[in-house]
């Protein structure tokens, strides 16, 4: 099975694990807040992001590399920089997809994987780069 059905397969357990990833970045009175994801009225900044990151994954999944960012990236990026989150800080967030989708693909890995996965980085590489000089 190629990379892209494979992380098809495990989509939602992805996005969950990158979803508390990012909430734990948050002090941990806002992270409980944020933590309730169903209602956008209620809680417009969780909402936003497990939207972004979906939007992110599927970019990712179609094999864009950021040339053309949909706005997800900034959509993220730019509510942690109202929350005075640092520059660094605010885009750690990609680089934290890498780790938990290697985890994910752990037993998965074969040598054609491997190329794959290394592809997928550079995709991510490139997404947290145009977050920055788009948002």
């Amino acid at each position: 099975m190629k990379l892209s059905g494979i992380l098809t397969v495990k989509k939602a357990a992805i996005l969950k694990k990158w979803f508390d990833v990012i909430m734990e970045s948050y002090p941990s009175g806002t992270s409980t807040h944020l933590n309730i994801q169903g209602d956008s009225f209620a809680n417009p900044t969780g909402a936003t992001i497990s939207r972004g990151i979906e939007g992110i994954f599927e970019e990712l999944l179609r094999g864009t590399n950021g040339k053309n960012p949909s706005g997800f990236s900034g959509d993220i990026v730019r509510i942690m920089a109202v929350q005075d989150f640092l520059p660094s800080r605010a885009l750690a967030f990609f680089f934290s997809l890498k780790k938990i989708i290697r985890e994910e693909l752990r037993s998965e890995m074969t040598g054609e994987l491997s190329h794959e996965l290394l592809s997928l980085e550079s995709r991510i590489d490139g997404l947290a780069l145009s977050a920055l000089i788009y948002s």
